[in-house]
């Protein structure tokens, strides 16, 4: 399932594949310490963004020039700081600075 098709069951990609890609392989790309969990958590999701962007002339090249642009900047202000917060401070123990587990 990891190599073909597409999250509708088309047979083109659509608009909810599209913005899949904009969503995740921009995070993946923006945030790689990320770029991992995403894969093993999401393997067909990580698959699908990987295999659009291969296949997509115009996808690929999208991402190299919002990588010269924007390089790591994800989508700036406070979202972006939340999001790169809860990664430094993980509570999964592969962050920064792991939370301790909470006790009752």
């Amino acid at each position: 399932p990891r190599h073909k098709g597409f999250l509708l069951g088309t047979e083109r990609a659509t608009l909810a594949d599209l913005s899949t890609w904009a969503l995740w392989a921009t995070m993946a790309r923006c945030i790689p310490e990320l770029d991992a969990p995403l894969r093993e958590h999401m393997p067909t999701v990580m698959g699908l963004c990987d295999r659009l962007q291969r296949d997509s002339p115009g996808l690929a090249d999208l991402a190299r020039r919002d990588a010269a642009r924007w390089g790591q900047a994800y989508c700036g202000g406070m979202i972006e700081q939340s999001v790169r917060d809860v990664v430094a401070h993980s509570r999964d123990g592969k962050g920064k600075e792991a939370a301790a587990p909470a006790t009752a």
